[in-house]
Order: C-alpha cells, then sequence, then structure tokens
C-alpha cells in the first residue's frame, strides 16, 4: 500500500473513533477517587447482583460510545476487542505485558494512554467522566465476554 493511501487510512480510523466517541465536543476529564479496584469499593455481590451489574454496563458501553471502537466478538475496530480480554495477558506498546483486570481496566479508562496496547495507536482513546459505579459496570460487563 502507498503511503498516500495509509496516511488516508489513518485519517479516517481517527475520524471514525472522533465521531463514535461523541466527535468534536470538549474533551471531558475523568475525575480520580482513592479507589483502585472493584473489589475495594463493591461489597461481595450475588449472582443475580453481578448479572444485573454486567447488563448495566453493556448498555454503558453502548450509550458512552465504547463500542464503536471495541468489539465484543473478537473482530477488529479501532481498539482492542474485549471479547475474551479479561484474566488474559496482553502485550503493551513498549514491549510489557499485563494481566487484564479491575485494576487495568480502570488505569485505562481513567488514562488512556498510560498503557496502550500493542498493535493499536496511542492517543487513540478519549477521556470520560465516568463514575465508580459505571466504570465497575463496564469493567463487570467486559468480565462475561469470555
Amino acid at each position: 500500500m502507498k503511503k498516500p493511501a495509509v496516511l488516508l487510512l489513518v485519517l479516517v480510523a481517527i475520524a471514525m473513533v472522533g465521531l463514535a466517541c461523541g466527535g468534536g465536543g470538549e474533551t471531558k476529564a475523568i475525575t480520580p477517587t482513592a479507589t483502585a479496584t472493584r473489589e475495594a469499593t463493591t461489597p461481595i455481590a450475588t449472582p443475580t447482583e453481578e448479572a444485573s451489574n454486567a447488563e448495566s454496563g453493556r448498555q454503558l458501553a453502548q450509550a458512552k460510545g465504547c463500542l464503536g471502537c471495541h468489539s465484543t466478538d473478537g473482530s477488529a475496530r479501532v481498539g482492542p476487542s474485549w471479547k475474551g480480554l479479561y484474566g488474559h495477558s496482553h502485550a503493551l506498546q513498549d514491549g510489557s505485558t499485563v494481566t487484564v483486570d479491575d485494576a487495568y481496566l480502570l488505569e485505562s479508562v481513567r488514562s488512556p494512554g498510560a498503557k496502550v496496547a500493542q498493535g493499536f495507536p496511542p492517543n487513540v482513546m478519549p477521556t470520560f467522566t465516568l463514575t465508580d459505579g459505571e466504570i465497575d459496570a463496564i469493567i463487570a460487563y467486559i468480565e462475561t465476554l469470555k
């Protein structure tokens, strides 16, 4: 593929990310809190509560535009697929690996550029204003995508 075609492809991908994530508006900052994981903030839930939290996470991911860039079926998009992601080792751009757990996903939402997945461009994912409960629900949803 020629360089102009590659550049055009990259520009189109960036434009799609912008549109999927609310496009053109102001960047939303996330206010950090002292908690780092769902386990630290949420009491032990029953299976019914966990399923309800995961369903809330699915709805939030759809409403916030997450699914515009992250697939749930393993297909390629602008960002890594969420299918089979939770609990597995994930290669990062800097050559290191990380286990995808609550802490890693929380950091990825709050500071998207901190640990960029290998094969994906940096500085593409915007920051979002989400509560701890909303992030917990999205993480619960990701955890169900085996």
